[in-house]
Parts: structure tokens; C-alpha cells; sequence
């Protein structure tokens, strides 16, 4: 089944509470951007007002808006790249 959900992917639906959604922004290690084409991000905006980093790839505007002092942004579709920037993420904020 090519849409199944990964066991380790919990899946909740629309959240529609602020409340909640700031939580799971907060209980976040990242907040990971794939996206291929994305205006200002309203995402990225959410994440790191609940204090979560953002790592993504570069589609468009988020790159230009958050600084690297927010977000890491690479090029789109470079795996490779990204993984090291959400290492590099994750670590430092264990530091």
C-alpha cells in the first residue's frame, strides 16, 4: 500500500486548537520544510514562535524571510544536505 502511514509516524488529523498545535510545535526537535515551492510560510513562522528550528529546503521565499539564524534551507532535493543540516540542528540544540 504506497499511502500507508510508517509505524513510527503518529498521524493526528487536523489540529484546530492553537493550543495544541503550539505544543506539538514545541515538543518538535525541528521543524522540517520539504516543501518545492512555499510563498512566506506561515509554518516556519509557527515552529520557531514555539521555539523550534526550522530545516528545509529552499522553495522560494522561507529562505529569503528567516535568516540562518532561524531556519537552514538547501538546495531542493539535495537528501544529502539535508540530513547533515538536521543533524547539525538536532545537535546543537542538545548543546
Amino acid at each position: 500500500m504506497p499511502n500507508a502511514i510508517p509505524a513510527n509516524v503518529l498521524f493526528e488529523g487536523t489540529v484546530y486548537s492553537p493550543e495544541v498545535l503550539a505544543t506539538y510545535y514545541s515538543m518538535a526537535d525541528i521543524f522540517l520544510l520539504c516543501s518545492k515551492r512555499e510563498t512566506y510560510s506561515m509554518t516556519c513562522a509557527e515552529a520557531l514562535c514555539c521555539g523550534t528550528g526550522v530545516v528545509g529546503f529552499k522553495c522560494g521565499a522561507p529562505e529569503t524571510v528567516f535568516d540562518e539564524s532561524l531556519g537552514k534551507f538547501v538546495e531542493y532535493g539535495d537528501l544529502e544536505a539535508l540530513e547533515k543540516q538536521i543533524t547539525a540542528q538536532i545537535l546543537a540544540d542538545k548543546n
